[in-house]
């Protein structure tokens, strides 16, 4: 029977961390064998130095994880569908080992191994194995019953021996030795060791724990060896980390005194101490007497190392283009491969190596072209025959044929080709008409001289039935009108030129000759226009150089009639001096060649014979005829003398309630006199003005004939306040300053008059009326009896002239 194990982790956080190992190893079926004393006890030694000091840096992330694998050699085939060897080499003891992928694989566990290969494919071998630093302190027990804790008691004896009660546990090289009934078993690390003897239980409970370090994320292998010493209800184990039960149950054999490995894998969530401890799980307490070796807790190694299998299958494939004509484009050979074919290959054409293939520089006929690639040991290629055409051809055309209209010229088209095929046809692609009768595609003649100007095109084409298809050329013929000459309507010279420009409106045209001749023939100039200063007729002939065409025009030219301009003008006088309104009427014009134009100073000239809105001043008016004659004329638009008005006065300033007399001075006389704003009088010259506030003052006369003039003053306003108030009075009815009240000046009004004694109270208050009122002053009473002497505190608010508001304050003696 099997034993049963589990295994449980309690993990305790600590403030370092180290890493683990991911080794792991499989036995392929077979125990792995047993390590050696001196294995054991360095690992053991290298635990409880992991344990009181932490990892130390030189040991780095594998320490312990001696186990190498090497896959073998890559390998490269010519072709897929290979049955390949997997001979991988394994060094060390190691848990269990796997291919990946398992794709093609017959046993992906093995070491050594077959696999069929159709493509490119890379194998990993992964070997998982236990490292070799156990994290377990006196796991062998060979320190004897130290370095764990547990559940049990150590043995207290009785009629069987050490071990007589259930729940309890010695540590012994013999099991005979702890009961009568137990198998004489040895310990398993050397066979005369020591080794854990259990009694055990019908409880779960932990008959074995130890604290141990673990780093995040690292895979722990959890071991132990286990064997029955009684037969009787054999021992059911299992693995527990903080508690918490780990894998499958083990249980052991029936085998007395025969070893049996249980272990369980587990991979730390974060970094801590945890407690791991070994389970009894048979809640049957008959029997279930064991002992248990050589426990350890160490990292799992992971180990790994590819092999590579190439499948090159090459692919030479290629598009054959077809048959190519020497006229077509040239043509990059790897643009023919298609896209499963293996780059980098070799073309070759008749054995001829080659990257392109151009048929203009190629015979016709038919080649052997051939795509190779080689790769090592590897050879592919594909050969086919690929064929050139003859193509036809229409020839090279030559330059346009130019001609003038007119011309008596017939022309044989096929004449103009160069190096065509014979047997091809001649059709007109003329646009807008063609040539109409005057083009026979049978023999290619053309007759020029029925062609009006204009463009004209004629294709020939050879090779209709040809497998390249058919070639065309085309011969242009271009018709020249003649060069448009117009020198104008006959001229004369008019009365300001003494020479004029004849051709002003012909552009010059570079491809163009021109000559002036008079009357009698002789040359005059070779330019576009010509400058003449002499009546005469005089002729332009115009040369197209690249048709040899001729345009020509003549015009004459007569001397000027000079006739004297006669006009009667009449001026209109502006109204007043500084407007605008005056006129200037031509009324009647005679001599020189209607029509007339007409002109002011130097403004453009019109047909309008009068002018208006005209200022006073001096004017010259033009008169233009026909034939460009002038003639000049003055007028002169008068007006009357300048009206002015002017204010005067005796001082610019005034005081606050004040009167002063302004005057208007005027030069002519008036019919209207205006003042702004409106004093005592608003048609004289002197008024009176009594302001109130700085004022300006304006007034505009007007004379007789509607004229204007206008002037303007500024009375600045001081505002000295008339004001008088007593400091003391004696209001003892004597006669005399028995009442206290206000003096002012014209315009002011008393608003609110107060008096308040030194408490506060007002002792007299009136509103609204007006100063140098004795009557409407304070009498010294208040509520019927007169106030004794004091100082008392007066308060003003005023209306001045001007409206506006004046407060005033002081003190007042009241004396008996």
């Amino acid at each position: 029977m099997e034993n049963q194990l589990a295994f449980s982790v309690s993990p305790k956080p600590v403030g370092g961390s180290r890493r683990g190992f991911n080794m792991k190893m499989q036995n392929q079926g077979q125990q792995t064998q047993l390590l050696m004393v001196r294995s054991r006890v360095i690992s053991m030694i290298i635990g409880v130095i992991f344990l009181v000091f932490g990892t130390p840096a030189w040991l780095g992330a594998q320490a312990g994880c001696d186990v190498t694998v090497d896959a073998g050699a890559d390998q490269t085939f010519c072709e897929g569908g290979q049955t390949v060897n997997l001979n991988a080499l394994v060094t060390g003891d190691f848990l269990d080992l796997s291919w990946a992928p398992v794709s093609g694989i017959v046993n992906p566990n093995l070491a050594v191994t077959q696999a069929t290969v159709d493509t490119t494919i890379t194998y990993t071998i992964t070997v998982r194995s236990r490292s070799s630093v156990d994290l377990i302190t006196n796991g062998d027990f060979s320190q004897g019953d130290t370095g764990f804790t547990s559940d049990y008691v150590y043995g207290t004896g009785g009629s069987s021996g050490l071990l007589t009660a259930e729940g309890q546990y010695a540590i012994d090289d013999n099991a005979g030795d702890v009961h009568n009934r137990f198998a004489a078993c040895t310990d398993h690390t050397t066979g005369n060791g020591q080794m854990m003897i259990v009694n055990a239980s019908g409880m779960e409970d932990n008959f074995w724990c130890q604290t141990v370090t673990v780093n995040q994320g690292t895979s722990y292998d959890f071991s132990a060896w286990v064997t029955s010493v009684n037969d009787q209800n054999p021992a059911r184990l299992q693995f527990s980390i903080g508690g918490e039960l780990l894998g499958s149950q083990f249980n052991a054999s029936t085998n007395l005194c025969t070893w049996d490995e249980f272990s369980a894998q587990w991979t730390a969530p974060t970094s801590s101490d945890v407690e791991i401890c070994v389970v009894n799980v048979n809640l049957t307490p008959a029997g279930n007497d064991f002992a248990i070796d050589d426990i350890a807790f160490r990292e799992l190694c992971e180990t790994t190392d590819t092999i590579t299998f190439t499948v090159l299958d090459l692919n030479t494939t290629w598009n054959n283009p077809g048959p190519l004509c020497q006229n077509d484009e040239i043509i990059l050979l790897d643009e023919l491969l298609s896209p499963e074919t293996t780059p980098g290959g070799t073309w070759t054409l008749d054995g001829q190596t080659v990257a392109s293939l151009d048929p203009s520089k190629t015979d016709a006929g038919q080649y052997t072209l051939r795509y190779s690639i080689t790769e090592g040991s590897c050879q592919e290629s594909d050969e086919q025959m690929v064929e050139v055409l003859d193509a036809p051809y229409a020839g090279a055309p030559g330059p346009s044929l130019r001609f003038c209209e007119g011309s008596d010229v017939v022309l044989i088209l096929q004449d103009e080709l160069q190096g065509e095929d014979a047997g091809g046809i001649w059709t007109e692609t003329s646009l807008g008409g063609g040539s109409a009768n005057s083009f026979d595609p049978n023999t290619s003649e053309l007759r020029v001289s029925s062609l009006t100007a204009g463009n004209y095109s004629f294709n020939y084409a050879v090779g209709s039935n040809s497998a390249c298809g058919v070639s065309e050329n085309e011969v242009r013929v271009v018709i020249d009108p003649p060069p448009a000459v117009d020198l104008g309507d006959d001229r004369s010279f008019k009365c300001d030129e003494t020479e004029l420009v004849l051709g002003a409106g012909i552009t010059p045209n570079p491809n163009y000759s021109y000559s002036w001749t008079d009357q009698s023939g002789a040359t005059l100039g070779t330019d576009p226009q010509l400058t003449v200063n002499t009546a005469g007729t005089y002729r332009l002939v115009v040369s197209d150089n690249t048709a040899s065409c001729q345009g020509e025009d003549e015009v004459m030219i007569s001397d000027v009639i000079n006739n004297t301009i006669n006009a009667t003008i009449s001026a209109l006088d502006a109204s007043c001096f500084d407007t605008n309104d005056g006129s200037i009427i031509i009324e009647g014009t005679d001599g020189g060649t209607a029509p007339y134009l007409y002109a002011l100073n130097d403004n453009p000239f019109s047909s309008n014979p009068q002018f208006g809105n005209l200022a006073p001043g001096n004017y010259r008016v033009t008169i233009m005829d026909a034939a460009g004659c002038n003639e000049e004329f003055d007028v002169v638009i008068d007006a009357p003398g300048q009206l002015q008005v002017m204010i005067i006065t005796d001082d610019p300033t005034v005081n606050l309630g004040d009167s002063i007399q302004l005057e208007a001075v005027i030069n002519n006389p008036v019919a209207e006199i205006k003042w702004t704003p409106e004093p005592n009088c608003t048609d004289c010259t002197l008024v009176t003005v009594r302001p109130t506030r700085s004022t300006t003052y304006f007034v505009e006369v007007t004379d007789v004939n509607g004229c204007k003039a206008t002037d303007r003053l500024t009375l600045q306003v001081k505002q000295n306040i008339d004001l008088y108030v007593p400091n003391a009075f004696s209001p003892n009815e004597d006669g005399v300053n028995d009442r206290f009240f206000i003096n002012a000046g014209e315009g002011i009004r008393i608003r609110q008059m107060q008096v308040v004694d030194r408490w506060g109270t007002v002792v007299f208050q009136k509103k609204d009326f007006s100063p140098n009122d004795p009557g409407a002053g304070w009498d010294g009473y208040y509520r019927g009896t007169r106030i004794p002497s004091s100082v008392v505190v007066y308060s003003l608010e005023l209306e001045l002239p001007n409206g506006e508001e004046y407060i005033q304050s002081g003190e007042i003696a009241v004396i008996y």
